[in-house]
Parts: C-alpha cells; sequence; structure tokens
C-alpha cells in the first residue's frame, strides 16, 4: 500500500529522555510492527508512526516513566495499538479457558493481574493498559475474540493461535473481574510414579507433556491445585499399612514450577506417615508459600479456606469420607 514514515519528532523527544533508543535491524523482523504497517497505510494514508518494542526484561519503573512521557507528549488524535501474541501452543479449547482470563483482566483494566495472563509481552500489556488509564479510555466498546482452530476447522489440533481485538474508548472499564482455577484430581508422587520419574530424568516428566510447549497449559490462571494424595513427610516412617505413600518434599519446587500454587489435604492418605508426617507435610508446604486445607479423618476448622482473588473471596473445602460418611450438620 505504501510507505508509512516514522514519527522522527516523537521519537526524538523520547530519546532525549533517555527512555528508548534506536535497534532497526529488531524493529525491522518484528513481525507485530511490520504485519500491521500495509493496514495503518491503507486505513489512514496520511499516519506517521513510532513503534516501540518493550522488553520483558524492563523494570516496573521504566514503563511508568515511559507511560509518563507518552501520557505527556502524544497528539489527541494518536491511535494507541498494542500488536501482542496471544495464546499460543494449545488445543483451541484450552486455549478459550486460558483467553477468558486474559480478556477478563484487559477488558477490567486488572494491571495487577498481568502476569497471570496466557500471553506473550506482559510489559507491552502492561504499558498499553497504563495508557488507557491516563487517558480515561478504559471502556471496551467493541470486541473480537478468535482462535485459529475454531477459523480452520481443525479443533484437535495441538497448536493454535488465539486471535483478540478490543477498541477501546472514554469510560470506566468492566467491573465484574473473573477468576481461573484450573483442577487437578489426585496427585500420586510415589510408588510406580516415582519409579517412573527416576527412569525418565526426573519429576519433570510427570508435567512436560501436559504442560505442552513454553509450560502454557499451566499458565494463564489463578489457582492451579490438586488432592494431595500423601505426605510430604521428612522420611519414610514404617507403618502397618498395607498401601502408605510418602512424597519427598524435594519435589516440591517442581510443583511450583509448574504454577501448583494450593493443596487439598483431605483423602485417605494423609496420614501414611503419621501424625508427625502430617504435620512435616504443613511445615514443608508453609515453608514453600502453598496454602493447603483439609484433613483425613474431621471436618473442623482447615477444612476450609478462604483465599482473596481478584477482589472475590473463594472458599475452598476440603472434605474426607473414604472412612466414614460425612455428618452434614458437621459440614453446615
Amino acid at each position: 500500500f505504501g510507505v508509512v514514515k516514522t514519527n522522527a519528532r516523537e521519537r526524538e523527544r523520547l530519546m532525549k529522555s533517555g527512555i528508548l533508543s534506536v535497534d532497526e535491524i529488531a524493529i525491522k523482523e518484528e513481525h507485530s510492527v511490520y504485519a500491521l504497517i500495509p493496514f495503518i497505510h491503507e486505513s489512514v494514508p496520511n499516519a506517521t508512526v513510532l513503534p516501540i518494542i518493550i522488553k520483558e526484561s524492563a523494570t516496573p519503573e521504566m514503563i511508568d516513566a515511559l507511560v509518563m512521557q507518552l501520557h505527556e507528549t502524544l497528539p489527541k488524535d494518536a491511535v494507541i495499538v498494542a500488536s501482542i501474541d496471544f495464546s499460543h501452543y494449545q488445543y483451541s479449547r484450552v486455549a478459550e479457558f486460558h483467553d477468558e482470563l486474559s480478556i477478563n483482566v484487559i477488558e477490567t483494566g486488572d494491571i495487577a493481574r498481568i502476569k497471570n495472563t496466557e500471553i506473550d509481552a506482559h510489559n507491552t500489556l502492561a504499558v498499553f493498559m497504563k495508557l488507557m488509564q491516563a487517558f480515561g479510555t478504559q471502556r471496551v466498546a467493541a470486541s473480537h475474540h478468535t482462535n485459529s482452530g475454531v477459523l480452520t476447522g481443525a479443533l484437535h489440533e495441538p497448536e493454535t493461535t488465539s486471535h483478540y481485538v478490543g477498541y477501546f474508548v472514554k469510560g470506566e472499564p468492566l467491573q465484574e473481574k473473573a477468576v481461573s482455577i484450573l483442577q487437578f484430581g489426585d496427585m500420586m508422587l510415589d510408588r510406580n510414579v516415582q519409579d517412573r520419574m527416576e527412569k525418565n530424568g526426573g519429576p519433570d516428566y510427570l508435567f512436560t507433556h501436559v504442560a505442552g510447549r513454553e509450560h502454557r497449559f499451566f499458565q494463564g490462571v489463578d489457582i492451579v491445585t490438586a488432592n494431595l494424595e500423601g505426605p510430604f513427610a521428612d522420611v519414610r516412617r514404617p507403618t502397618t499399612k498395607s498401601i502408605a505413600f510418602r512424597f519427598d518434599p524435594a519435589l516440591i519446587p517442581t510443583l511450583q514450577k509448574y504454577g501448583f500454587n494450593l493443596f487439598t489435604l483431605a483423602n485417605n492418605h494423609t496420614l501414611d506417615m503419621g501424625k508427625l508426617g502430617f504435620e512435616e507435610t504443613k511445615k514443608n508446604l508453609a515453608a514453600a508459600g502453598i496454602p493447603y486445607y483439609g484433613n483425613e479423618f474431621y471436618v473442623q476448622d482447615d477444612s476450609l479456606l478462604i483465599q482473596d482473588i481478584a477482589g472475590k473471596k473463594i472458599a475452598f473445602l476440603g472434605l474426607n469420607d473414604t472412612h466414614n460418611s460425612l455428618d452434614a450438620a458437621e459440614v453446615d
């Protein structure tokens, strides 16, 4: 469609402030920039542009300085575009699950939870959302969301890309914030599972296939949780139980690497290493900063955990009826 010129005056202002530097090669090869340039020329032929790439290593102070400078110097008719890769490397249904939180964070202006989203370029989104806040343009007047698997009909394609376009205008952001929870069932880290880990290079073996490329399956959620089907006891102890599990506390950092940040202990293997093993489990999880709730036999205070997520109080209730029928009155 022709040549699109750079806004040299705005570029010089930002360079003099020390916020930006010029890297022609990076701009030339960056698809988030060059893919949009033809459409800009077709839609607004006389427009000039100022493409800015924001590194993920940029500090909050750098981001705030850039936002302040842009807010002060951008012309009133400037159009601000954030070109960001959305959900990647997922089946379309998984991507849609992750996209719910990402879109909600964007449309509610929830800057504090940007790092929870399953997108590339979190800092680019932070700059964009802070600029929308500064200009008072936080209302999404129109939006469109789809996925490459939906567009092509390849719903079983394991590596798709999501697409979201939101058009911002004057006004307040959406108020209702979403909470995203990825809930697994029983987590087993002993017996045959332990044998498989040892034969296949360690605990990452359990998660890499599910995690996919860049561990994205475990991203884009607030809570990743499971039923911890055994204690993180410091040592294995003799027991009369025919089936008794003990999980090595050294595995906890691997679980954290894949985003696990909450466990229920309400199951029939929590006390496999005795009461001492149960106390060690709680100690080891607490030392890692991982909340927990529930126990093997009783309905009591530790059966309930309430967490504040995105301004909502979310209650997690852990109950085990393997040994005895639950007393409904106790639960109430």
